[in-house]
């Protein structure tokens, strides 16, 4: 949520993980959203998340916000 250059490197990645394999679940993490001067709106995020067909989590390591969830979310999609 801070740094324009990788949020702008998301597509490409996205692009090369759907090359690979049309079959995984995809999460993007908006990180570091506790911080004030935020580059990336959560709009934005959410955005390009759905065009890719991924889920969204605003997350925060600092402050511990949706850190399980990312991992929880990503363990059901294997399971299931």
């Amino acid at each position: 949520m801070t740094k324009t250059e990788s949020f702008e490197a998301i597509e490409k990645w996205f692009d090369e993980l759907n090359r690979a394999t049309n079959n995984i679940n995809k999460i993007l993490v908006g990180n570091k959203c506790d911080l004030a001067d935020l580059k990336i709106t959560t709009e934005q995020g959410r955005d390009l998340a759905i065009r890719y067909g991924a889920k969204f989590i605003l997350a925060s390591a600092l402050l511990n916000r949706n850190v399980n969830e990312i991992f929880s979310t990503l363990a059901i999609g294997i399971l299931i």
